[in-house]
């Protein structure tokens, strides 16, 4: 389905920036 299709893209989306949120703590 397109509908969850871009809610996964959005849910990637914020998980990418959580992680980079991450990295950029941890340096």
């Amino acid at each position: 389905d397109r509908e969850v299709l871009n809610e996964w893209r959005l849910d990637k989306r914020s998980y990418i920036k959580s992680m980079a949120k991450a990295a950029a703590r941890s340096q």
